[in-house]
């Protein structure tokens, strides 16, 4: 992997990084806070606090279905070039992990944060303490425990942490110094890594025929380093501190969080539960990776194994972030107001009343809400998205379109000339009624098939086709109408598929507001093929367009500009961009 390459994906995955909008108010404060202390990229933070609460929820389970309960265990790793404030990341979970077990008189030889490299020391250490969590400053650390082994033990390494990640209730293995019989094993993982480690890793992955789907269990933060990383002040700590510094030390620490989280679980095993309304975003995307997952068996096993286990990591990550925003709701109201830099008999006693109030309203503490639901839904598009970037793939995958085979073919059946008719009446009924399309079958975008109704899946493909396949480069919604000449084709349904395109990064949907007299028009602009094929968008402009098995220099003989469209944008209408690449 060249260093150019390599810069070039975590250009990309910083792209994509979301902002702290997304999170509720409470868990924003906590985080911007931290953010702006420590300098630390906020989804590298994430990952670490999500790493944290899974450790001190020990035996939290979600609940999702009639005997599905879905461990809150996390694996994460975070990835930045040297220098980006990784190790002050992974230094901040340690710290509030010591600080607890300091409060707690925990010994250091019994402390739960464990650096072992081989299964073994692992395994004795979870027989012995059930609760581990291991972060590693240094993810060739973690890694390397694999070439201490043959290929065959190695492999059988991954096994038992693919394991350890659904949260087994009991684990038995005999060794040659003993049997080792583990129950209720509880394992996190959190560890740093530099670009290229990952990156060849994953390509590894890739060329592996029997690739065991190890890393699909981990989530990903990567991005390059934010330009104030490095540009530190100095944060008075005397009884005259200024009112900036007043300001960032008045909020909890994770040290706090953690404790709360502490206090709330160690003694009973809590099932979480989805509300109804959170149940229905949950169960679209998640529906939306299953779809993925059927159009990719067979075809590209590390796309389908990377959506399996995101089924899996949605809920894992909406339980996580619930406890998250709780905890920071209650912390936040702790009486005497706590201080970053403080944990004290007097943080921890304010705590401890917090949670007394937090344990009588248990059922509010336990019940996942809608706006925890929508935050994990985009959690997880970064988090899919980063992954494919890591792997080599473009940001928006589509399965190969299905094909349905009942029993023997025609071509291998006795059938007479009425028999075929019937055939193809059925085979017609089936196609004319299926929403079943090229781009039905990518769920990234379902939304479109619901949403472009009364099209069919044949009538979708057919008007992308016509888009990528016309003489010009730019088409109006009324031009493209009237070339179709399909029953329910109109502007506005057509409108939504240039939406669609543009989501796709296959050029530009505009709205031209009329400056005398009628409608605004609606024209999609499509994009030029980019001249380096090392970039993603060129990339992604070829795999959309095999999709519909056509070849670039089809797309590209088809680019001329449209003098009459140019012209009268021009002379009579302004052009509004509504999205844009």
């Amino acid at each position: 992997m060249t260093s150019h390459k390599c810069r070039s994906i975590m250009t990309e995955c910083t792209k994509i990084t979301p902002n702290s909008d997304i999170f509720p108010h409470e868990i924003r404060l906590v985080l911007e806070n931290i953010v702006n202390l420590k300098k630390v990229p906020l989804m590298h933070l994430v990952i670490v606090v999500l790493s944290g609460i899974a450790h001190w929820c020990f035996k939290t389970v979600l609940n999702v279905d009639i005997d599905w309960d879905i461990p809150l265990i996390f694996f994460g790793v975070i990835i930045g070039f040297p220098g980006s404030n990784k190790s002050t990341a992974i230094n901040l979970i340690e710290r509030a992990t010591r600080e607890i077990e300091d409060h707690l008189q925990i010994k250091i030889e019994d402390s739960r944060i464990n650096g072992s490299v081989t299964i073994e020391s692992l395994l004795n250490e979870l027989e012995k303490k059930r609760s581990i969590i291991q972060a590693f400053d240094e993810f060739n650390t973690f890694a390397s425990c694999f070439s201490l082994y043959r290929s065959d033990k190695a492999a059988y390494y991954r096994s038992v942490l693919n394991t350890l990640w659904n949260g087994p209730k009991c684990y038995f293995r005999q060794l040659v110094k003993g049997d080792i019989k583990c129950e209720n094993l509880w394992l996190s993982i959190v560890a740093a890594a530099h670009p290229g480690a990952i990156i060849n890793i994953l390509k590894e992955e890739n060329n592996q025929s029997s690739a065991d789907g190890l890393f699909a269990r981990f989530l990903f933060s990567a991005r390059m380093s934010p330009d104030d990383i490095h540009k530190r002040i100095k944060h008075d700590t005397n009884t005259t501190m200024s009112e900036h510094s007043q300001q960032i030390c008045s909020y909890p620490s994770l040290t706090h969080i953690m404790y709360f989280i502490y206090l709330m679980h160690h003694k009973d095993i809590l099932t979480l539960k989805i509300s109804e309304t959170a149940n229905e975003i949950l169960i679209n995307t998640h529906d939306e990776y299953n779809n993925m997952v059927i159009g990719f068996q067979g075809y590209q096993d590390i796309l389908c194994t990377l959506f399996s286990k995101s089924r899996d990591h949605l809920y894992r990550i909406c339980g996580l972030l619930h406890l998250f925003h709780q905890a920071s709701i209650y912390v936040l109201k702790a009486k005497p107001q706590l201080q970053y830099l403080v944990f004290d008999d007097v943080a921890t006693e304010s705590i401890q009343q917090v949670v007394l109030l937090a344990q009588q309203n248990l059922d509010d503490y336990l019940t996942i809400s809608r706006d925890i639901a929508e935050t994990a839904v985009q959690l997880m598009k970064f988090y899919v998205d980063t992954k494919k970037l890591l792997h080599g793939f473009p940001l928006i995958t589509i399965p190969p379109p299905q094909t349905i085979n009942v029993e023997p073919s025609v071509s291998q059946q006795n059938v007479s000339p009425n028999d075929n008719n019937n055939i193809n009446d059925t085979a017609s009924s089936i196609n004319s009624n299926s929403n079943r399309s090229v781009v039905s079958s990518y769920s990234g975008y379902s939304s479109l098939s619901s949403s472009v109704c009364p099209f069919n899946g044949s009538t979708v493909d057919a008007t992308i086709e016509k888009i990528l396949l016309y003489k010009h480069q730019t088409i109006s919604s009324n031009h493209l109408a009237q070339l179709l000449r399909r029953p329910g084709v109109n502007s506005e349904n057509i409108k939504k598929i240039f939406v669609f395109l543009t989501n796709c990064q296959m050029g530009t949907y505009t709205v031209e507001k009329q400056q005398k007299q009628g409608k605004p028009r609606i024209l999609f602009t499509k994009d030029l093929i980019p001249l380096d094929r090392e970039t993603e968008k060129y990339k992604f402009m070829l795999d959309f367009l095999n999709q519909f098995n056509l070849s670039s220099e089809e797309y590209s003989k088809n680019l001329t500009s449209n003098p009459n469209t140019s012209n009268e944008s021009t002379n009579n209408s302004s052009t509004e961009i509504i999205s844009n690449n």
